[in-house]
């Protein structure tokens, strides 16, 4: 039987209840990614700031999307000089099951509604989402989502969940993403690129920036669009910020430099992180299975060095993964082959 079992956990600073599936879960949750992808691959026609895309571009998200990291997400705002900074209180807890399953529904019926509705439509059109309600697939995905990815007792996202974010993307992308990036683009004036406001989503980390200062109107009207959503500002860790007023961390990226554009730098507890892994695994302390964590964080240092004039410290930490890459040729064959057989 596909399970969750949940678990209090200390990640940093905050006490999480994380979801743990068995194996028979986390296989239930393969195989319906491959059916979602093939779905959402059909959905086409969205429109987005200053271009069209489809659903799967997903051209807000730069968390838990293939390419992407905590860099990429600062590098979209590395020439900009204001900054406004927010995230959602408890974000997988407050996702709407009805509203995503809504969305799933016109996912997979999509070739069936696109003759009488585009995707922006759905978005913005209520009487079209209560319409979906009343398809015949929509009490079964209903069912099926609560018992493969609802939280405790059905409430939200369960965190640790392995489609979770994807989910949370799919969601944010129909609910939140689209409208802010409208907004955005209402806002924009191209006779003064000063007014363009970026808009980045790390999750449930909000970036936006602009080479004007956004007001409190601005602000209100953001915290508005995410309220519609169905989720709520963590003004706690809301944060107004000027690269005049020194330097700006974005996702945890500095941002330093003059006001024509900013360096990003390398966090240094991640760096310390890195650097201990790859030593520990070297001399074999760590175990096999760690490889993967560390080609992660690795690739993230990586893509962080492309980026900028490496110093003194990046050179070190260069030259460590150099290392543990050449020591570790063989280990994405033998990986691959292990998924093969199981």
């Amino acid at each position: 039987l596909a399970t969750f079992t949940f678990k209090w956990r200390e990640i940093g600073t905050k006490r999480r209840l994380i979801g743990i599936p068995n194996e028979a879960m986390k296989d239930l949750h393969k195989r319906f990614k491959v059916f979602l992808d093939l779905a959402v691959e059909s959905v086409e026609g969205m429109g987005s700031y200053k271009n069209s895309c489809l659903l799967k571009d997903l051209p807000s998200a730069t968390g838990g999307v293939a390419g992407s990291n905590h860099f990429v997400n600062a590098s979209k705002h590395q020439r900009k000089q204001h900054f406004y900074i927010t995230d959602f209180a408890r974000a997988y807890q407050s996702l709407d099951l009805e509203r995503l399953t809504t969305l799933l529904v016109f996912i997979f019926r999509y070739e069936y509604y696109r003759v009488d509705y585009t995707f922006l439509s759905f978005v913005h059109n209520t009487s079209t989402q209560a319409t979906l309600k009343m398809d015949p697939l929509y009490e079964s995905v209903y069912s099926f989502v609560r018992f493969a990815f609802g939280g405790r007792y059905g409430e939200g996202l369960a965190i640790g969940g392995p489609l979770s974010t994807q989910l949370l993307n799919l969601y944010c992308e129909a609910y939140l993403d689209v409208w802010i990036r409208e907004y955005c683009q209402k806002k924009y004036d191209q006779k003064n690129p000063d007014t363009e406001i970026v808009y980045t989503r790390f999750v449930d980390d909000l970036v936006f920036s602009s080479d004007r200062f956004l007001f409190s109107t601005t602000r209100k009207e953001l915290r508005k669009m995410i309220g519609f959503a169905g989720f709520s500002v963590n003004h706690r860790k809301s944060r107004v910020l000027s690269r005049g007023k020194g330097g700006v961390k974005v996702t945890k990226v500095g941002l330093e430099g003059g006001e024509a554009s900013a360096v990003i730098s390398f966090p240094k507890k991640k760096r310390k992180r890195l650097e201990h892994l790859v030593k520990t695994f070297l001399i074999g302390r760590l175990q096999e299975k760690r490889f993967e964590l560390i080609s992660g964080v690795m690739a993230e240092f990586l893509y962080y060095y492309k980026q900028v004039t490496p110093t003194k410290s990046d050179c070190r930490t260069k030259a460590l993964c150099e290392r543990f890459k050449k020591e570790t040729e063989s280990f994405p064959k033998l990986f691959q082959n292990r998924r093969k057989n199981n």
